[in-house]
C-alpha cells in the first residue's frame, strides 16, 4: 500500500494523470475489499512501467499513443464508478498494451540515448578541433561555452531539454563560424566544420523524433 501512495504523491504523468486517479480511487476501495486490493496492486505495477514509457516519449516532446491514453481514461472512469467487472476488463487490455509498448519503448529509448550521446561527442570533437585552430580570444571563449553546453547535454540525455541545450550550443558555434568569415585566418577548415555541424544537428533533431513517432504509430496500430 505504501508503494501505491508513494506513486500517487510522486506524480509524473501530467499527460495522462488519470492513471493516478485510478490508483488513488482503487487504493481507497481496497481498504475493505480484497478484490479491489488486487486491482490496486496491478494498477501500481502499471504506473511503474507507464512512467518509464512516458519518459521515452516525453524526452522527444512526442505525445503518448492515443490508444494508451484512451484506455487509461476508461480505467479511471470505471474505477470511479466502482464497477469491478469493467475495471478488470479495461485493466487486462491496458496491461497487454503496456507490456507491448514497454518492450518497444525500451528498444527505442536505447536508440535515442545512443544517438544523442554520439551527437554530443561528435559535436564536441568538432568544437575541440576548431578551438585548437583559432587565434581569436572571443572565439576561444565562445567555443569554451559550447563545450560547457555539450558537457551539460550529456546529463540531459533522457530529457526533452537535451535538444534545447544542444540547439543553444549549435547557435553559438554557428555564430562563431559565420562571424569568423569576416576575420583573418578563416579557411576551408571552418567551412568544413560548419557543414558537418549543420548536418549533425539536423540528423540529431530528426532522429529521436522520428523514432518516437514511429513507436507511437506502432502502438496505435496494435490490434487487440
Amino acid at each position: 500500500m505504501g508503494n501505491s501512495s508513494q506513486m500517487y504523491n510522486n506524480t509524473l504523468l501530467t499527460e495522462i494523470d488519470d492513471i493516478y486517479t485510478a490508483l488513488s480511487y482503487s487504493l481507497y476501495l481496497s481498504r475493505d475489499d480484497p478484490e479491489w486490493r488486487a486491482v490496486n496492486e496491478r494498477i501500481s505495477e502499471l504506473v511503474n512501467k507507464i512512467e518509464q514509457i512516458y519518459t521515452t516519449f516525453n524526452s522527444t516532446g512526442v505525445t503518448l499513443p492515443r490508444k494508451l491514453r484512451l484506455l487509461v481514461k476508461d480505467l479511471a472512469r470505471n474505477v470511479k464508478k466502482r464497477d469491478l467487472y469493467l475495471t478488470g476488463m479495461t485493466l487486462r487490455k491496458l496491461e497487454e498494451l503496456v507490456e507491448k509498448t514497454y518492450s518497444l519503448s525500451k528498444g527505442a529509448n536505447r536508440f535515442i540515448i545512443n544517438g544523442r550521446f554520439l551527437l554530443s561527442v561528435s559535436f564536441a570533437t568538432l568544437t575541440t578541433v576548431l578551438l585548437y585552430s583559432t587565434q581569436s580570444t572571443i572565439e576561444i571563449l565562445m567555443l569554451i561555452v559550447v563545450l560547457g553546453l555539450l558537457l551539460s547535454s550529456l546529463l540531459l540525455l533522457k530529457t526533452r531539454f537535451y535538444m534545447y541545450v544542444v540547439s543553444a550550443a549549435f547557435l553559438v558555434e554557428a555564430s562563431v563560424l559565420l562571424f569568423a568569415r569576416y576575420g583573418e585566418g578563416y579557411g576551408i577548415l571552418y567551412d568544413g566544420v560548419l557543414v558537418l555541424l549543420v548536418l549533425l544537428f539536423l540528423v540529431g533533431q530528426v532522429e529521436s523524433i522520428m523514432i518516437a513517432k514511429d513507436l507511437r504509430e506502432t502502438v496505435d496500430g496494435i490490434t487487440e
